[in-house]
């Protein structure tokens, strides 16, 4: 697969005992989703090389400023590595999904949640690519409907935080795990912090971390909403195998808030938490979207052992985006499709490689 480099930056991590050692990042476009549009909330992982990508929503035909209406998908797509192209399946997902979780398990995608213009979902699937051909079942429904949550998966836990309940509910504190090795959900003690949607979260070790998100509020103009800058790490307790709890600390604040950044976020040395962009306070209550200022381009780091936040470098604004999975794939990690400027989607696929 031919690639085409368009930036290269050499930046710096400060490592435990180690002084300053250099970390390298490339980015690249890798080939696009065979869409027009491009989706936002779109699943996505990887089954025995493959990678695959599902469902999602955008605005097809006018943004919803110009009384544009969502559309939700079922569509699923496939890359193919001897090929270097995405195809569209003839399998598509049980029901238009879109801002769900995702994890790539034991060669399995796990599909969890999500919405569609009515409804919130609690249903989970699996996907798995067996010669070329996909394999769709069902797995141990989640106890409530979720959508906007967020997710990641450490050890053999799924874990799945925030969101709402439905379309017109605000967030949520709902904490849950999907034991992946018995198909069973544990309900989980909350975080220590204010309910939120639009998270962004990552699994180090067998350790679970949620960062900033939004939590909304009534006001005289309507709901507003507020970017949080806080972030938790939940340590699992396990008896015999079994998750029965665990315990909550909060980390050091976050520099600005990064809702609804790529996720679960990138992590290098089984340490280093990765943020490629995301959204702050300031720009969450931008009103004008035609004179947007496109999302934060700066990349931070959280070092999980430091407990220390660093800035690392940032991405061009034309290749920000919010509400994309992000999936370790060959390599690097792939940030697939997601929303550049409010309403607009994008088909383009970013490669990040970190050394």
């Amino acid at each position: 697969m031919e690639k085409k480099m368009f930036f290269i930056c050499m930046l710096s991590m400060l490592l435990m005992n180690k002084g300053i050692a250099q970390v390298r990042l490339s980015y690249n476009l890798v080939p696009s989703i065979p869409d027009r549009e491009g989706f936002a909330g779109m699943f996505a992982g990887v089954s025995n090389g493959f990678v695959v990508a599902a469902g999602g929503a955008n605005f097809p035909d006018k943004m919803p400023w110009e009384g544009g209406s969502k559309m939700w998908y079922n569509d699923l797509f496939l890359f193919n590595k001897q090929t270097g192209q995405w195809g569209r399946s003839p399998v598509s997902l049980p029901g238009k999904r879109a801002y769900g979780v995702t994890a790539s398990y034991n060669e399995k995608v796990i599909l969890v949640g999500g919405s569609d213009e009515k409804k919130h979902y609690s249903e989970v699937y699996s996907i798995k690519v067996e010669n070329s051909g996909i394999v769709l079942d069902s797995m141990a429904s989640m106890p409530v409907a979720l959508a906007n949550m967020t997710g990641a998966l450490a050890g053999d836990f799924l874990f799945v935080a925030g969101g709402t309940f439905g379309p017109d509910g605000g967030p949520v504190t709902t904490f849950l795990a999907l034991d992946l090795k018995k198909n069973k959900w544990v309900q989980l003690p909350s975080w220590p912090g204010p309910e939120r949607m639009n998270a962004v979260s990552a699994g180090v070790g067998n350790r679970f971390f949620i960062f900033s998100g939004i939590q909304t509020e009534n006001s005289k103009e309507g709901v507003k909403r507020n970017v949080l800058d806080d972030g938790y790490c939940f340590s699992p307790i396990l008896k015999n195998g079994e998750l029965v709890g665990g315990n909550w600390h909060k980390i050091e604040k976050i520099p600005w808030g990064i809702a609804a950044g790529p996720g679960p976020a990138p992590v290098v040395q089984d340490r280093f938490v990765i943020f490629p962009g995301g959204l702050d306070n300031a720009t969450a209550q931008h009103k004008d979207p035609l004179t947007h200022p496109g999302f934060i381009s700066d990349i931070l780091s959280y070092d999980t052992k430091l407990n220390r936040w660093s800035t690392i470098g940032h991405l061009p604004k034309t290749e920000m985006r919010l509400t994309a999975p992000v999936v370790a794939y060959d390599g690097s990690f792939w940030i697939i499709n997601g929303e550049v400027k409010p309403g607009k989607r994008t088909p383009t696929v970013l490669s990040i490689k970190i050394k």
